[in-house]
């Protein structure tokens, strides 16, 4: 999966939340986004979970930590 994949799962997901439904924008790609990401078998929900960082670089854990405080 890539940006593509990711950027098609924000949109499907930023088109569900209330203070977006009604917005054209959203509203209009939705549909678009949910089709890219049946070609490749996912749903919205599979992408932008947040996991556990301890295989990132050290560096990104410490960008990490520092969000989290």
């Amino acid at each position: 999966m890539g940006e593509r994949h990711e950027s098609a799962a924000a949109v499907a997901l930023l088109a569900e939340l209330p203070q977006w439904k009604e917005q054209v924008v959203p509203a209009q790609l939705r549909a678009e986004a949910l089709q890219v990401l049946a070609e490749v078998g996912a749903q919205p929900t599979d992408f932008l979970r947040i996991d556990s960082v301890a295989n990132l670089p050290t560096e990104y854990q410490q960008m990490i930590s520092v969000l989290e405080s």
